[in-house]
């Protein structure tokens, strides 16, 4: 995989007048915090892509495993994504807190 480089903010970054480029590991973790972050209808060529965090997430069926699985299902939906080992789902000064083992074609990796 080979990808545009994205500051923590989403910004593209920019040297020397040139996007700068992940590839291999490092554009699959960027991959997917950019799945994993994207409010369902966000995206405007694909209106059912992502997580509906406002209403299912926040609404009647959420919990903790219902949370987990939402976020399993989109890391797995990257293709160089070959497995969703664990998923720690965690409040922090009133912030959901993700970390998640996931096992890719190019090796482990913890997000």
């Amino acid at each position: 995989m080979k990808t545009v480089a994205l500051d923590e903010h989403n910004n593209l970054i920019v040297k020397n007048g040139s996007l700068q480029e992940k590839e291999g590991i490092d554009a699959l973790a960027q991959d997917i915090k950019t799945r994993v972050g994207l409010y369902k209808g966000e995206n405007r060529f694909d209106l059912s892509e992502g997580i509906d965090y406002d209403n299912t997430m926040l609404g009647k069926f959420a919990g903790f495993d219902y949370y987990r699985q939402a976020i399993r299902n989109r890391i797995e939906g990257n293709e160089e994504v070959d497995g969703v080992k664990d998923i720690l789902v965690s409040f922090v000064n009133g912030e959901v807190e993700v970390v998640a083992d996931i096992k890719s074609i190019y090796g482990d990796l913890k997000i």
